[in-house]
C-alpha cells in the first residue's frame, strides 16, 4: 500500500474538525448504524406470506437511507465536496418526507410529532450549517492549472520503501 502525503494539503485534512462536523458525523453514524440492520430485518419479515406487502420496500428503502448515512458520515469526516452536497440532499428530503407526513401524505413515513420536531431540528441544523461560508470554504476543492493539476498540491512524498515498490519491472 502506497503512503502518499500531500504537504500543503495536510492542514485541512489532519486539524482538528469544526465541533458541528464532529456532531454531524457522530449523527450519520448513529443513524446509519442503526437503519441498516433494521432495514435488513424489515425486508426480511416483509418476505414471509402474510406480512403486509409494503414491509419489505420499506426495509429496503431504510437499509439504502442507512447505507447513504454512513456515505455522507465519510463524505462529511474526510471534507469531501460530496460529503457536503450529500448532507444538504439529505437534509432537504428530510424535511420533505416530514412535511408530507404531517400534512397526512406520508403514508409509510408516518411518525410521532417528537419524531418530527427532531428530524426538522436535525435537518434545518444541517442545511444552516453546511451553508456557511467558514464551512463551505473547508470543502472547497483546490483550482486546477491549465493542465488539471491542483495548485498549491506538491508531487507525492514518497516512503523509500514505496519508491523501491514503483521502481521494480513487473
Amino acid at each position: 500500500m502506497f503512503m502518499t502525503i500531500w504537504r500543503d494539503d495536510m492542514r485541512t485534512k489532519t486539524e482538528s474538525k469544526p465541533l458541528g462536523i464532529v456532531l454531524l458525523v457522530l449523527y450519520c453514524i448513529i443513524s446509519g448504524l442503526m437503519a441498516v440492520p433494521l432495514g435488513c430485518t424489515s425486508a426480511a419479515v416483509g418476505a414471509v406470506p402474510g406480512i403486509d406487502a409494503g414491509l419489505e420496500p420499506l426495509g429496503y428503502l431504510v437499509m439504502l437511507m442507512g447505507l447513504v448515512s454512513l456515505a455522507e458520515a465519510y463524505g462529511v469526516w474526510t471534507l469531501q465536496s460530496w460529503g457536503r452536497y450529500l448532507a444538504q440532499f439529505n437534509s432537504a428530503v428530510s424535511i420533505l418526507i416530514v412535511f408530507f407526513s404531517m400534512l397526512g401524505m406520508g403514508g409509510i413515513f408516518s411518525g410521532s410529532k417528537f419524531s418530527y420536531f427532531i428530524t426538522l431540528v436535525a435537518a434545518g441544523l444541517t442545511l444552516y450549517y453546511m451553508s456557511r461560508d467558514d464551512i463551505k470554504a473547508l470543502f472547497d476543492e483546490l483550482e486546477e492549472d491549465d493542465f488539471g493539476t491542483p495548485i498549491g498540491r506538491r508531487e507525492p512524498v514518497l516512503s523509500a520503501k514505496d519508491k523501491e515498490i514503483l521502481e521494480r519491472d513487473y
